[in-house]
């Protein structure tokens, strides 16, 4: 699955469904797209 094909819709559509070892935050979005975007920006 690609996080960052995921909308805020969906996760809002549907109850979020962690992995194995994958934080989520209150919204039900998956830790790891958060470290993603910060780690893009951080190369910008």
């Amino acid at each position: 699955m690609d996080l960052q094909q995921l909308s805020d819709g969906e996760c809002h559509e549907h109850p979020a469904q962690p992995f194995e070892g994958t934080l989520v935050t209150d919204h039900g979005r998956p830790f790891v797209a958060f470290v993603k975007m910060a780690d893009d920006r951080d190369k910008e």
